[in-house]
């Protein structure tokens, strides 16, 4: 079980290249926990191609669960305003 930001960075290297984080609008990560699961999730504060078409930009909070050998699964469809609300989402989790 993956325990800190820094063994998921080696793991998923391509995961975290500047292009896709470029690419992405990732500008922060942070390695949390469920509280009833324990399972580890990746949360992303991006702001999802919010700009596209003549919109402002505004930011998001994206959560990728991670499996057990530390791989990076798909974002799932929820989206956050606050890191505050990412954390209320995980107790449940």
């Amino acid at each position: 079980m993956i325990k800190t930001l820094t063994e998921l960075r080696s793991i998923n290297k391509k995961w975290f290249l500047p292009s896709n984080i470029k690419f992405f609008g990732d500008l922060q990560y942070w390695l949390l926990s469920g509280k009833r699961s324990k399972n580890k999730y990746l949360v992303r504060k991006s702001d999802c191609w919010s700009d596209m078409f003549g919109n402002s930009k505004e930011y998001y909070f994206r959560i990728n669960p991670i499996s057990v050998d530390g791989t990076i699964k798909n974002v799932l469809d929820d989206t956050f305003k606050t890191l505050e609300k990412v954390k209320q989402f995980l107790k449940e989790k």
